[in-house]
């Protein structure tokens, strides 16, 4: 967390942090499968939400929203796998989904879809493989920044490729 002293005036630069827990296991038995991917609002809550939602709402205000959608949409395809996708509700210029939600500065996680759109086999243990989670929270408890949140129960390493938003 930053801190900064300004006119006698304590601050904090506080705000969410999201650990992406990919499973090192690999998916099994998702031929077939069917999945729906709706647009969320993941901010600030210490919860666990559904990685199909925050894979695609990051994907919707992504600098990269058409070639990633492609993407998705090829493996999922590759694999036979059934799916759907919410139709977002408004555009703003850059044709990037802006209604009500989205990820609290999403732009953090530019490089993090980078890497897991670039790899079908993490992409498919991230979605396919039900150990694999996303815990949303912020850096307001002591501990969590590094995705080391007491009350995280996804952290452990060996398990667990581990990705973390800022900011």
């Amino acid at each position: 967390m930053k801190v900064t002293i300004r006119k006698n005036t304590f601050e904090t630069n506080s705000s969410s942090v999201h650990t992406i827990c990919i499973a090192k296991e690999p998916a099994n038995n998702f031929q077939g499968s069917k999945i729906f991917f709706e647009l969320g609002d993941f901010g600030w809550e210490f919860e666990s939400v559904n990685r199909a939602d925050y894979l695609y709402t990051a994907i919707m205000t992504s600098s990269k929203t058409d070639e990633y959608l492609d993407k998705l949409k090829a493996i999922l395809d590759k694999n036979d796998i059934i799916y759907g996708f919410a139709k977002p509700k408004y555009y703003d210029d850059d044709h990037r989904w802006i209604e009500n939600g989205g990820i609290d500065h999403s732009y953090e996680l530019e490089e993090i879809l980078e890497v897991i759109m670039n790899d079908e086999d993490m992409l498919l243990r991230f979605l396919f493989n039900n150990d694999s989670a996303v815990y949303t929270g912020n850096d307001n408890s002591e501990g969590y920044w590094r995705g080391e949140y007491i009350d995280n129960p996804y952290h452990n390493e060996d398990k667990f490729d581990y990705f973390v938003k800022g900011n």
